[in-house]
């Protein structure tokens, strides 16, 4: 097998003009794989990386499909749209998807009409509720009928995403569409709902999000802990904390990713509690989320459980300063 290891991360305008020749002939996909990686991460120039991004589209593996698509979303260069679009073709669902995403940055009428079109044809689920959220980024006001009928597809993916899309508009334009699915059967759905209903400060969705935290139904808390970690409202941390001690590792991980949306507002009373709470599972999340919001005043706790800690608390401290130490270092470059 090809090690991807033994490869340089440089590349220097010859070998890249080498290796795009040669890039057809590779019959190994991991040696293509491998040189296609190197482009994305050298500084060639922007238009010969676009030119081997192209023919990237066009492999016959996945893999090199999608890392290219991925490489695209985040360049700026006038061929960037149409790639993209051309890339809404693939057979692969999560390169149509990646493609969108990156179709969805760029502010053009084209791409509107494009999603419109697509939307129309598009039968992957995932695909579709992309396109649907994305749509609403656009927050054109003519927009409003299409996402709002795709909160009637089969598919929950697909409703939840065409609430999220809605999300973009003011509320008072939308507030009438969603509000009756408020009460819909799906955690997701209810969720997106109670958190774009909560900005306005309605009573129902604050009583819908505490009463799916109190669920005993872990997809109705997971979507009611998604919407905090949106809304970032502090008092609902004591609940947030005692879940991030959950046996569920689906809810710990949600949490997680919620609590580090709060940001370095919540640092200052996480490491009170981890100082004064017991629980494996809560201190190895709670110094997760220190590690991601990676502020150094966290170091000298961070340094104390690494060194009266074992096993898991211990590793996941270390980790946590590495993060924190190598953003400080970034910073500073």
């Amino acid at each position: 097998m090809y090690n991807l290891e033994n490869e340089s991360m440089s590349f220097s305008s010859s070998s890249f003009v080498d290796a795009y020749e040669n890039f057809e002939e590779d019959v190994d996909w991991e040696l293509r794989f491998s040189k296609l990686k190197k482009v994305c991460t050298s500084e060639v120039d922007l238009n010969e990386k676009i030119e081997y991004l192209r023919t990237s589209l066009n492999d016959s593996h996945r893999a090199i499909r999608y890392t290219a698509v991925n490489s695209l979303k985040d360049l700026d260069h006038e061929q960037v749209e149409e790639l993209l679009i051309y890339a809404l073709s693939d057979s692969d669902e999560w390169v149509r998807v990646r493609a969108v995403e990156g179709l969805g940055r760029i502010s053009s009428p084209s791409v509107v009409e494009i999603f419109v079109k697509y939307l129309d044809q598009e039968e992957n689920p995932k695909v579709k509720a992309t396109l649907v959220k994305h749509l609403g980024s656009f927050q054109e006001d003519g927009l409003i009928p299409t996402i709002a009928f795709y909160l009637e597809d089969p598919d929950a993916r697909v409703r939840a995403n065409a609430v999220e899309g809605l999300g973009f508009y003011p509320s008072d334009k939308v507030l009438h569409i969603i509000k009756p699915f408020l009460e819909d059967d799906n955690a997701r759905i209810r969720a997106n709902v109670a958190l774009i209903l909560s900005k306005i400060s309605d009573t129902k969705a604050q009583f819908t999000i505490d009463e799916m935290l109190d669920s005993k139904n872990s997809y109705q808390i997971v979507g009611a802990i998604f919407s905090l970690g949106e809304l970032k409202d502090e008092k609902y941390l004591s609940k947030l904390f005692e879940y991030l001690n959950h046996p569920s590792s689906l809810i710990q991980r949600n949490v997680r990713d919620a609590l580090v949306k709060y940001g370095i507002q919540i640092q200052g009373a996480l490491l009170k509690e981890i100082r004064s709470r017991a629980g494996d599972f809560f201190t190895i999340g709670a110094v997760q989320v220190l590690g991601e919001i990676g502020d150094k005043k966290a170091i000298k706790t961070l340094v104390n459980l690494m060194e009266s800690s074992e096993g898991e608390i211990r590793s996941f401290a270390e980790e946590a300063i590495d993060m924190i130490c190598q953003r400080a270092e970034n910073k500073d470059s």
